[in-house]
């Protein structure tokens, strides 16, 4: 029975490792590219340049490089609203209002990593609180 198949599954690992090669490739064309348009913004705001940049709105801060903002977004988002968020509701909240594709598992990860440490953070000093629901996921809201 496994010899039917042999060269089908020969042929899909050879595909698998050729797509997985442009996918890093990819992702490194991406890095490179990302950090270039990064260093232009640097230089145009070294020259006070205040215009608004074609690839976001004005005004909206780049959540995975300035320091604070993602306790400043958690903050206000759990002020304004009524409800409680997982973790991973507002890492995917963050990510969507940066620009970013949220399916992308490594922002989505390095997000939810960096939300929780924000939010383990601020239930140290008492600022926000924490429960479990029944599926052990962990709900955050502003402590009474």
């Amino acid at each position: 029975m496994e010899d039917k198949y042999d060269n089908t599954i020969s042929g899909l690992l050879r595909k698998r490792a050729q797509l997985l090669g442009e996918m890093h490739r990819f992702r490194e064309r991406l890095a490179a590219t990302t950090n270039a348009i990064e260093s232009i913004d640097r230089v145009l705001g070294a020259f006070d340049y205040t215009g608004p940049l074609s690839d976001r709105p004005s005004g909206v801060r780049n959540f995975l490089v300035d320091r604070h903002s993602v306790s400043r977004f958690i903050l206000d988002e759990l002020r304004n609203c009524n409800d409680d968020f997982t973790t991973r509701e507002i890492a995917t909240k963050i990510i969507l209002l940066d620009g970013l594709d949220p399916m992308d598992k490594k922002i989505m990860h390095d997000m939810i990593n960096r939300a929780g440490k924000v939010l383990r953070t601020l239930r140290r000093h008492g600022v926000v609180k924490g429960d479990y629901d029944a599926q052990r996921i962990m709900h955050w809201s502003l402590a009474e």
